[in-house]
């Protein structure tokens, strides 16, 4: 974007100069009007720098100017302290986007942070089931399912988290940490051919 200005602004610069070659009788006017349009630009960026103090100043106003962008919302949460607003403001960022995956991940971790175990459950679940009926899954989608799958292991569920976690391979094929994290996970139970055998998957897919 900046560098597109700094075309328009020699592309001024020039018709600007141009017209004064030309129009010998109306220089002061062109120069006043140059002078306006410059200080109207001035003014314009002085106020949009404002919104770029911080992460809280820049998001709130991209959510003033798009309030239904689930993406908007969930970087202004991202950017504020972690009590109940920004909880809410993670939820209207899965709520505006039911497959919005990265928002509904922060809202388990909002309330795993704070120790709501079964609400942090309901979740990571709600999130599954969400990367279920997904059409086209990201690499960011399926963090998910690592948090959750590391969550799981540690309670003593190593059968779900092993299932989950081959999930993430299924619908992420060439994502490289999805195959790491599965042999790790097949490292831990002892099966090392199976380990060795994502490994290398791992590996060539980096």
């Amino acid at each position: 974007v900046y560098l597109a200005s700094i075309a328009v602004c020699v592309l001024i610069g020039a018709v600007v100069d141009w017209c004064l070659s030309r129009f010998h009788r109306w220089h002061i006017l062109i120069l006043s009007c140059t002078s306006g349009v410059l200080f109207a630009l001035v003014c314009v960026t002085y106020q949009q720098a404002g919104y770029w103090k911080n992460g809280v100043t820049l998001f709130t106003r991209a959510v003033a100017v798009a309030p239904q962008s689930a993406m908007a919302n969930n970087n202004l949460a991202a950017e504020l302290p972690d009590d109940e607003s920004r909880l809410h403001i993670f939820q209207r960022a899965a709520e505006l986007e039911p497959q919005y995956i990265v928002a509904q991940r922060n809202v388990a971790g909002w309330y795993f942070r704070h120790g709501k175990i079964a609400l942090m459950e309901q979740a990571y679940e709600r999130g599954i089931q969400m990367l279920a009926d997904k059409k086209h899954v990201s690499d960011d989608d399926v963090s998910i399912i690592f948090e959750y799958a590391e969550y799981l292991d540690g309670k003593g569920q190593s059968e779900r988290a092993m299932s989950l976690l081959l999930r993430a391979v299924e619908l992420t094929p060439n994502f490289s940490e999805a195959s790491f994290n599965v042999g790790i996970k097949k490292e831990q139970a002892g099966l090392i051919d199976d380990a060795m055998h994502y490994y290398a998957r791992a590996i060539a897919l980096t």
